[in-house]
């Protein structure tokens, strides 16, 4: 536990440590739960929409971007009774950790799940599925909860419950459009990831899985590989993927972030190397690979074409002449260098605009980096979800 916590903290004339915190909060745990429902339509039959639920990368993938979490372990798969999971998140800044039971489970017809430890003083979650018509389903989310601190929470309610209605409505709506558009839509495809723990490769990753693919992280952590992890060290030029066996595509999301921290010399030779350096290596070691990937797609940026103010920019305009403009041209000449000096059909660059990410910090989390710069500056904002089409 934080130490700081252990300790207490003063309000007032108060004094509060974690024993007292504790036994304030025992004052309304008798008190009922509250309960809040969704109920939406869904254009799919229950089996599908069932299944959905139990595919790897669902939790994820109904997850708001504003109230992001990051699977830490998992006991068991799927949604069967006596799964567990365990996330990191962050509720006010403050990291803490979300751990999950699921305790009762019915074949097209339920699921349920209880937190065991997390930010909340009791949460039980039933999922329902009923047909409606002859290709539609009825999707209920079913919550009894009570918020931390007994009745001293008893202010807080009305913001909880405002608050489950935004992130619900975002599930249901994303759940529907994943359904219809993509899932299950093409033949399932086998492709391996890198940058895939950045804010655009940790929102795609799961998107791929719940549309039905296989899907290959490259790695760079220390210690025992996950099931779907393969360990690379691009500058060291450690990669092995021809015991992987066959990969139908290839997604390279490699690169420092830009938005973090001051470009210095240091800083901005750190975002040449991770994007020049792993982006070569990768595509050396497809080029081994028997059969190749018949997809290969490289992360790039509009920033290639520098600041065009108001002017209308498409793929023949030229490079610009700014240091992004040079970090992109830089890198997408290292894709053509792999491949022999030529874009290969089945490869692409794709040159995107501005995206905050999940972990956005400073002006971005704050929703404000628009305003701050000269009232000429131009910005591209894209959502995570406009890279999933």
């Amino acid at each position: 536990m934080n130490e700081g916590l252990k300790k207490g903290f003063h309000f007032g004339d108060y004094s509060y440590n974690m024993d007292r915190i504790k036994a304030i909060s025992q004052l309304g745990m008798n008190s009922p739960m509250k309960i809040f429902t969704r109920r939406s339509h869904i254009p799919v039959q229950v089996p599908k929409l069932f299944a959905w639920h139990a595919r790897d990368g669902a939790i994820q993938r109904l997850t708001p971007p504003w109230a992001p979490m990051t699977l830490k372990r998992r006991q068991g798969r799927g949604i069967d009774k006596g799964v567990r999971v365990e996330f990191d998140m962050r509720v006010l800044g403050v990291p803490m950790t979300w751990e999950a039971e699921h305790i009762d489970f019915c074949q097209d017809r339920m699921f349920k799940d209880r937190q065991i430890r997390g930010p909340f003083g009791r949460w039980v979650h039933t999922h329902q599925f009923a047909p409606e018509g002859a290709h539609g389903s009825i999707m209920t989310d079913l919550v009894a909860y009570q918020l931390p601190m007994g009745y001293l929470s008893a202010l807080f309610y009305p913001l909880a419950q405002k608050e489950l209605a935004r992130m619900f409505d975002y599930r249901h709506r994303i759940l529907a459009r994943d359904l219809v558009r993509y899932a299950d839509q093409m033949p399932p495809m086998r492709i391996l990831i890198s940058g895939a723990s950045g804010s655009i490769g940790s929102a795609l990753v799961p998107f791929l899985r719940t549309c039905g693919h296989e899907v290959i992280r490259l790695v760079r952590h220390e210690g025992p590989l996950a099931g779907d992890e393969v360990f690379w060290d691009p500058y060291k030029g450690i990669l092995d993927l021809t015991s992987m066996g066959p990969v139908d595509a290839v997604i390279n999301l490699n690169g420092r972030d830009i938005s973090r921290g001051k470009w210095t010399g240091t800083q901005k030779q750190a975002i040449i190397d991770s994007r020049i350096q792993p982006t070569r290596i990768l595509v050396e070691k497809m080029q081994a690979m028997d059969p190749k990937p018949s997809v290969f797609v490289s992360a790039s940026a509009i920033g290639f074409y520098g600041e065009g103010a108001d002017t209308l920019l498409t793929e023949e305009h030229p490079v610009g002449s700014s240091f992004i403009s040079r970090v992109c041209d830089d890198w997408e000449r290292g894709i053509c260098a792999g491949f022999g000096g030529r874009h290969p059909n089945g490869s692409a660059a794709y040159r995107r605009g501005a995206h905050p990410g999940r972990r956005g910090a400073g002006p971005d989390a704050a929703g404000i980096s628009g305003w701050i710069g000269p009232a000429a500056g131009h910005r591209t904002p894209v959502h995570e979800l406009d890279f999933h089409g």
